[in-house]
């Protein structure tokens, strides 16, 4: 109880948020760059005005290969005026999440209670923006791991992972393969980012 009071404290936090937006933008930044029509993702339909740069038409970037117009280029950006690509489709956004919570011996207490707690925030509003999280609890060793996908969230996997408490010595090495593995060999989490929950005291 008093976990997930904290949990949901974190998530009305603006600092908080500011670091679930950081996490994952691997994949939003990929998502940025020019891609050609495909049956997935989105595609080029029409010629609309903006200031997206990734879509922004050639015959406007070159206003940026001489000195004398560029200013020109930054005023029609400014003015969101730029000759741009419109889209359609579906688009993905940020990218999934995966966290590696140390749970050894020397986070037993107050530290275990609030890097739960910012598991569960973490895992909350991974959630609401529609994103793929798994945690990976270890010690000196690196025990089942949790997946949670935001189509079929399972809440009481969430309080059964943050309820947990391994204790034992800090093997970094461990879950961090672990980690590694998810990104290259799943679908649901390509890409995602790490994000390591420690004391930082490490055998």
């Amino acid at each position: 109880k008093d976990k997930m009071e904290i949990a949901n404290s974190l998530v009305e936090c603006p600092k908080f948020k500011q670091v679930c937006e950081a996490l994952g933008r691997m994949q939003e930044m990929i998502n940025k760059l020019p891609k050609i029509p495909t049956d997935k993702g989105y595609e080029y339909a029409d010629i609309s005005l903006g200031h997206s740069v990734p879509r922004v038409l050639s015959s406007e970037k070159v206003l940026l290969t001489d000195n004398k117009i560029e200013d020109f280029f930054f005023k029609k950006f400014s003015s969101k005026s730029l000759l741009e690509f419109k889209t359609k489709g579906y688009e993905e956004g940020k990218g999934p999440i995966i966290i590696c919570l140390d749970e050894s011996g020397s986070m037993k207490g107050e530290q275990d209670i609030w890097a739960k707690s910012f598991t569960m925030a973490c895992l909350q509003l991974a959630y609401r923006q529609k994103r793929n999280c798994c945690v990976i609890p270890f010690s000196s060793y690196v025990s089942n791991s949790f997946e949670f996908y935001y189509k079929d969230f399972d809440y009481k996997s969430m309080v059964k992972c943050c309820s947990l408490f391994l204790g034992g010595g800090t093997n970094y090495e461990q879950p961090l393969c672990k980690a590694v593995k998810y990104i290259k060999k799943s679908k649901s989490f390509k890409k995602a980012d790490i994000l390591f929950i420690t004391d930082g005291d490490a055998d």
